[in-house]
């Protein structure tokens, strides 16, 4: 699996999505989801551990649970990314004394001394990481009698379906078509050439127009065939606003909203591939099952999650460390 890269993470921690599939999950996971962590949080654990929390969905979540009677687990979570979920989401920390969130920490250096976290939980998270060095740290902080509990990407989920769906026609537009390119060229044009009627004129800029005309073209008739929410759509909103004659932006705003629209599209195709990349087959699965039994754990559950119409959105696993 190729290195992630924090820079195409951090900025989709910056909005305000609680979860990674903000309209399947608006205000948090919930049905099934939520009934397996309420089983896996039995027994009050002291101090639980969020893999790969993101904005904190699942941190968020066992703070509820186990804290509802004023008890007092301790919830940290822990990502790889530059996070802010206190601030983003518009929470006090006051509000929640038992949570705590750690950035820009991989699992694979986990910052908790040896045998000190009672249980370790992670959804659609630990399986980005490297396995043959996450969980030999999962193995090196998890107490004596700790557990573990996940829930994984599955490669033949409706969730990876879903996701990896228009990928190719993302790549094409990206590393192809590149329409983000025309759109600085043009901007170069707008900048030498201010006086709109002037620029009509100018067989350079005539000459860009048709390009761009071209390439939209073959942008719409993709989109056509993707959801009105789609990042394709976005981007091609996003290029369109820095013309917007109603606006009268200056050239750095323009600049500025080309980049985002640029830098924003490529980072989720960024994300999708790392995505398609963690999911788990039939035989990584085996793998991490046998990493965790090096490690002094045994399996206590895992089966494919259901979750409304859809049949596979994952796998759930559960994990108890043996008795000496």
């Amino acid at each position: 699996m190729k290195k992630l890269d924090p820079q195409d993470w951090s900025p989709f921690w910056k909005n305000q999505s609680i979860t990674s599939f903000g309209e399947l999950f608006p205000d948090n996971y919930d049905g099934p989801i939520l009934d397996f962590w309420r089983i896996q949080l039995e027994g009050q654990p002291a101090h639980v551990v969020d893999l790969a929390c993101g904005n904190g969905a699942l941190t968020w979540i066992c703070n509820d649970i186990l804290n509802a009677d004023d008890a007092e687990s301790r919830i940290t979570g822990v990502d790889f990314a530059d996070i802010s979920p206190f601030r983003v989401l518009g929470r006090k920390p006051e509000d929640f004394p038992a949570i705590r969130f750690i950035g820009n920490t991989p699992i694979e250096r986990l910052p908790f001394p040896d045998y000190s976290i009672d249980m370790f939980v992670s959804q659609y998270g630990l399986e980005y990481a490297n396995p043959e060095e996450a969980i030999p740290e999962i193995g090196r902080t998890l107490a004596a009698t700790g557990r573990l509990g996940l829930i994984l990407h599955d490669r033949e989920s409706s969730i990876i379906r879903g996701a990896t769906e228009h990928l190719d026609d993302f790549r094409r537009v990206a590393e192809e078509i590149r329409l983000h390119d025309l759109a600085f060229e043009m901007d170069r044009l707008y900048q030498k050439h201010k006086n709109p009627a002037r620029r009509a004129t100018i067989p350079e800029f005539n000459t860009l127009m048709a390009q761009i005309r071209h390439a939209s073209g073959r942008v719409d008739d993709m989109a056509r065939h993707h959801p009105g929410n789609s990042p394709l759509h976005l981007y091609v909103r996003r290029l369109n606003s820095a013309f917007d004659q109603t606006k009268k932006r200056s050239r750095t705003e323009r600049n500025k909203l080309i980049t985002r629209a640029r830098d924003a599209f490529i980072a989720h195709i960024r994300r999708v591939e790392d995505l398609s990349a963690a999911a788990l087959s039939a035989s990584g699965r085996e793998r991490l099952v046998a990493l965790l039994e090096t490690e002094g754990m045994k399996i206590t559950g895992m089966f494919t999650l259901e979750y409304k119409a859809e049949k596979n959105i994952g796998t759930a696993l559960s994990a108890a460390r043996c008795a000496p």
